[in-house]
């Protein structure tokens, strides 16, 4: 259960930070598509350069552990995704 307020919490704050940096505008996701401004990409990069290196401290460090079946529903994600793809196409 406290996973899940941590996780509501972060979400809570990054949707914030979002908000108050001006990234959730119109304009600026227009723009986005449009390969005229990039501020959203940034923001969003940041954010997964900092949880992945944040995730790979915590790691080192034995506070957190991957679980191993992880890797088994990548690999059927990944048929998942060929099929998907050759099917549409």
């Amino acid at each position: 259960m406290t996973n899940y307020i941590i996780a509501l919490v972060l979400g809570m704050f990054f949707g914030f930070s979002l908000n108050k940096s001006g990234l959730t505008k119109y304009h600026k996701i227009v723009n986005v598509f449009r390969f005229t401004d990039m501020a959203v990409l940034k923001f969003m990069m940041t954010a997964l350069v900092v949880a992945m290196s944040g995730l790979y401290a915590l790691r080192g460090l034995g506070l957190v552990t991957f679980l191993a079946h992880v890797r088994q529903v990548q690999v059927k994600a990944k048929w998942i995704t060929l099929f998907l793809v050759c099917w549409v196409s």
